[in-house]
């Protein structure tokens, strides 16, 4: 019985969008299904493949949140903008506009952390 309720829960969830937080307490989805459920909503602007997003990840501005291939989210708060970009520009005499694709990306990423492509680190040299 408890199987065919999760299963139900899980389609009506996924499919039609239903009891979302019913079905979190009932099911308690892991990081890959979760992600299943995130990326099949169209919750996040674009999702890629092979990605985990734990339950107890706060997304700010999900429809701006592009994730690539392989990317691993637990225990974290992703902000989509939050006012610093404008003390970053200045102080770093730099043009930040956005982070980048996140790709590959394996371990916590906590509330501290900055994350920039490659080519968008300005050397001071």
């Amino acid at each position: 019985m408890t199987s065919a309720l999760r299963r139900l829960l899980r389609h009506l969830a996924f499919e039609y969008g239903w009891g979302e937080q019913f079905y979190r307490r009932v099911c308690r989805p892991d990081g890959v299904d979760w992600a299943a459920y995130l990326k099949r909503r169209g919750s996040l602007y674009a999702m890629g493949d092979f990605c985990s997003v734990q339950t107890n990840v706060m997304i700010t501005d999900p429809k701006y949140v592009r994730l690539g291939n392989n990317v691993r989210l637990s225990g974290c708060v992703l902000f989509g903008h939050d006012g610093s970009v404008n003390m970053l520009n200045r102080a770093y005499h730099c043009q930040i506009d956005r982070v980048g694709k996140i790709d590959h990306v394996f371990g916590l990423i906590d509330r501290y952390r900055i994350i920039y492509r490659q080519n968008d680190k300005q050397d001071d040299d």
